[in-house]
């Protein structure tokens, strides 16, 4: 059974919603933003306390009238926008990661066969058994088989000539898998 498409950032994304179920996957995506609000928290709570308990720093600065309050006030708007902006700028994020991508935008061919599947586009070619695949997710419009906490081969909905083979591939690829428990 064979997927043909082009590997597009929706299939990216979805990708990565598809890790994000992974125990691993979600602490270490976890850890880095509690490190971003975290760090950006305790950089912004300084800046008063550094302020306050060193007048000749305010001073040199040209802030004589800022009294405690306005500069927690205006520390925490700081922070605020810095959140935001973070925010805000995850998706373009996520557009340059893919764009790096060596298969970005590139047509990818993947095959399942009684071995194993097989993938290959015009940069590269990989195979991999049934007995490297740790884990499968279903979705209405993708199967993944993953190979780490976030890799995969995907198979798309779209790659498949009818619903039928797609839901075929989505059968045979089961009957394979090995469940995470009888490893």
């Amino acid at each position: 059974m064979r997927a043909n498409y082009v590997y597009e950032f929706a299939d990216f994304l979805a990708l990565r919603q598809a890790a994000a179920k992974d125990k691993s996957y979600k602490q270490s995506n976890k850890k880095s933003s509690y490190i971003i609000y975290i760090g950006s928290l305790i950089f912004c709570l300084l800046i008063p306390i550094i302020l306050i308990t060193f007048p000749s720093i305010k001073a040199s600065l040209g802030l004589y009238m800022l009294d405690p309050f306005s500069m927690y006030l205006g520390t925490a708007l700081y922070y605020a926008l810095i959140m935001l902006g973070y925010r805000l700028t995850k998706k373009m994020r996520l557009q340059d990661m893919f764009q790096m991508m060596t298969g970005a935008n590139k047509e990818i061919t993947n095959t399942l066969t009684e071995n194993g599947i097989q993938a290959i586009a015009s940069h590269v070619q990989s195979a991999c058994g049934w007995q490297c695949i740790l884990r499968m997710e279903t979705t209405s419009e993708y199967m993944f088989l993953f190979i780490g906490p976030a890799e995969a081969f995907i198979f798309p909905k779209r790659g498949f000539k009818s619903q039928e083979d797609f839901e075929s591939a989505i059968a045979f690829a089961k009957q394979r898998v090995v469940p995470e428990g009888n490893r």
